[in-house]
C-alpha cells in the first residue's frame, strides 16, 4: 500500500543531486573541504526552506551530523573526514555514496507526500541554490551539480504536458471538426455538431479553474478527452434529429 508506506516513512519520492568533481580520488575528487561545505549548506538550507523535503542523506551530511555537538556552532566535514568515513563504510554502501573513481557523489533528498506543482517549486529552489548559493558555500571550481530522481521525472512530465495543454485541446477540436465536416460533406451540419463539443470543453476548463482542481497528466489531457466523448454523443444527437426530419417530423 503506497499510502501506508508514505505514512510510515514520511516520504513518497526522491530528489537527487549528482555532484561531480573536477578530478579523481588521486586529486582528492569529492573529498575536499569545499565540497563538504557545499553539500552541507545545500542540504541544511533546502530542508529549512522546503517543508516538502522530509530528510536528506549523503556522505557529507552523515559525517557532518555525526560530529555535531548540541549548543556548538555546526561545522561542515573536511575532505579528510569524508575520506576516512568512506574508507570505513560497508562495501555495499560505498557505491551509493561516492563513485568508484572518487570523482562524483550523491545528495539524496526524500520528498514528502506532495503534488507535482509543489515538487516543481522545490525543484526550482534546489536548482537556484546550486546556481546561486547566496551566502552559502559555492561549488569548487570545475565541479558541477545536477538534479535527478523520480521527483525531477514527474515535474518534467507535468511541465511538458501542461506547456501544450491548450494546443492539445485546439488540435483535438480541429481534427474532430474536420472529420465531421468531411464525413457529412456539409459545413453547416458539421459546425452545428461541434457546438455541444465547444460548450463542454469550455465548461470543463471553467470548472477546473473555479474549483482549483490540481493539475495532473489526467486533468491536463482532459480537454481532448472531453472532445472525444462529447463529439460521439453530439453526432448521435444531430443524426437522430436529421433522421426524424427525414421522416417528416417538424423541427420542434
Amino acid at each position: 500500500n503506497a499510502r501506508t508506506l508514505e505514512s510510515e516513512t514520511g516520504f513518497s519520492s526522491t530528489l537527487g543531486v549528482f555532484v561531480q568533481a573536477d578530478g579523481d580520488v588521486e586529486q582528492n575528487g569529492v573529498f575536499t573541504d569545499q565540497m563538504g561545505a557545499f553539500q552541507m549548506d545545500l542540504v541544511e538550507s533546502q530542508l529549512a526552506q522546503n517543508p516538502e523535503l522530509a530528510q536528506a542523506s549523503s556522505l557529507a551530511t552523515t559525517v557532518g551530523w555525526l560530529a555535531e555537538v548540541p549548543g556548538a556552532t555546526p561545522l561542515p566535514p573536511t575532505g579528510l573526514d569524508m575520506l576516512q568515513a568512506y574508507l570505513v563504510a560497508p562495501e555495499a554502501l560505498r557505491p551509493l555514496l561516492v563513485a568508484d573513481e572518487g570523482n562524483a557523489a550523491q545528495v539524496l533528498f526524500q520528498v514528502g507526500p506532495s503534488s507535482l506543482e509543489q515538487r516543481s517549486v522545490v525543484l526550482d529552489n534546489v536548482e537556484a541554490a546550486i546556481a546561486e548559493p547566496g551566502d552559502g558555500a559555492n561549488l569548487p571550481l570545475g565541479a558541477s551539480a545536477t538534479t535527478g530522481g523520480l521527483a525531477v521525472v514527474g515535474v518534467g512530465l507535468l511541465e511538458n504536458i501542461t506547456a501544450n495543454r491548450a494546443e492539445l485541446t485546439i488540435v483535438a477540436l480541429l481534427l474532430v471538426a474536420a472529420f465531421v465536416i468531411l464525413r457529412y460533406r456539409d459545413l453547416a451540419r458539421g459546425l452545428i455538431t461541434m457546438i455541444p463539443v465547444l460548450l463542454a470543453v469550455g465548461m470543463s476548463a471553467v470548472l477546473v479553474r473555479v474549483l482549483n482542481i490540481t493539475l495532473s497528466p489526467l486533468t491536463t489531457v482532459g480537454g481532448p478527452l472531453v472532445v472525444a466523448t462529447c463529439a460521439e454523443f453530439s453526432i448521435l444527437l444531430v443524426d437522430r434529429y436529421a433522421e426524424q426530419r427525414a421522416r417528416g417530423f417538424e423541427p420542434e
